[in-house]
């Protein structure tokens, strides 16, 4: 009974109850892009982790956290839009994330994205290994004209791609003031690796992409003149977003660089013209029946045993704004803009570098506000710095 009342009486740490909640979180988040059948585990996670955001996050933000009274007007305000979305969309993700983000007040980072590097490294690994052993569906496609793709136990080759690029990432982000080149080429060869594995093409290059602007990046901060450059990185994320909804709805097949940009891109930017032409801009989104290749039911739609016809916005950008809406477009907009910029005031270099690397993704991935395939939004509102990086040691 002394236990039991000392347990009671424990005090409840803010920190302690958001790395509690966001692990959970990343855990069912994770599950959710594999091709693990519907079970009791998965279904007790599923709740546990809508149950355990919704209300630790709450609890946190309202009760542990302090700000002041306008403060938690525009916090709540902010959930509220975030809220409607969700009743309009039927998504819980656009209302779980946020919840994150916004509850990250007084959390290191640097330990938030340790948890994630680790959890995501072990549950990929162990998620593959059963694939392999063929514990769980390994879903193999064969296109016409490309080569054999493998998931992995993940419910799409690119996704499996995508996870490994967050797992570079996420180990940089940890390692950026002692990365040695020898890092940048094991990165590169993973990337390849992968790349064989999945024919995610466009993941490569954003792999490619982020070990040559990191070590850019690593040349920059070793000339002070330089490390400026890191200052105009948070323009790129409203110049895709723009760039990519111009050329989405302004798209004619009939003009040959947007046709040949169009083949680049396999099929995004008229898949996006369509989703422009069947659906108008709100201000909370809407519901929109989307059929992909993912997944079980996703194969049988590649394998063509099915007569629905596909249709998938891919470009995060464009989900936003057609599905979630336009505020919650402006508001993730307006996010990745204030952690670039909260990243080069905080000599914290590597999230700048970051979130180009992932506004770039953006442009082709429907990732961007997904906890298990970004995490970086939630250095919002989290503690940063370069000083973090220097004094925990990543083991």
């Amino acid at each position: 009974m002394k236990q039991i009342k000392k347990l009671w009486h424990y005090p409840i740490s803010g920190r302690e109850l958001y790395r509690v909640v966001f692990i959970i979180a990343l855990i069912q988040s994770f599950l959710d892009t594999t091709t693990l059948p519907p079970s009791i585990i998965t279904k007790f996670f599923h709740l546990l982790g809508v149950g355990s955001v919704v209300f630790g996050m709450v609890f946190k933000i309202y009760v542990l956290d302090e700000w002041r009274p306008l403060q938690y007007v525009l916090i709540t305000l902010i959930l509220g839009a975030f809220a409607i979305s969700f009743l309009k969309t039927g998504l819980g993700g656009i209302l779980l994330y946020p919840l994150l983000v916004l509850g990250a007040k007084g959390i290191n980072f640097n330990l938030v994205i340790k948890d994630f590097f680790r959890i995501s490294l072990v549950a990929l690994s162990i998620v593959m290994a059963l694939a392999m052993l063929g514990g769980i569906t390994n879903l193999v496609y064969h296109p016409i004209d490309r080569a054999t793709r493998y998931s992995l136990g993940i419910t799409y080759p690119t996704d499996l791609a995508a996870h490994s690029l967050l797992l570079l990432l996420s180990y940089y982000y940890l390692r950026y003031r002692r990365i040695r080149v020898v890092e940048l080429i094991a990165g590169l060869l993973i990337g390849i690796l992968v790349y064989k594995l999945t024919d995610a093409r466009l993941d490569f290059v954003a792999t490619i992409l982020a070990i040559g602007l990191i070590a850019a990046s690593q040349w920059m901060v070793k000339n002070q003149r330089l490390v400026r450059l890191h200052a105009f990185m948070w323009i790129t994320t409203p110049f895709i977003a723009g760039v990519t909804w111009f050329s989405a709805f302004f798209y004619n097949y009939h003009i040959k660089l947007a046709s040949r940009l169009n083949d680049l891109l396999s099929n995004r930017l008229y898949l996006s013209k369509q989703g422009f032409d069947k659906y108008n801009i709100l201000m909370f989104g809407q519901k929109i029946k989307e059929h992909g290749y993912g997944g079980l039911k996703g194969m049988k739609l590649f394998n063509g045993k099915t007569n629905i016809e596909y249709f998938f916005l891919d470009s995060s950008y464009i989900r936003l704004i057609l599905i979630y809406g336009l505020i919650i477009f402006l508001m993730v907009i307006l996010a990745m803009t204030l952690v670039s910029i909260k990243g080069y005031m905080a000599n914290d270099y590597i999230l700048c570098v970051i979130i180009l690397v992932l506004s770039v993704t953006g442009m082709v991935e429907q990732h961007l506000i997904e906890l298990v395939y970004n995490p970086f939004l939630i250095a919002l509102m989290a503690t940063i710095g370069s000083k973090q990086n220097e004094k925990i040691q990543f083991k």
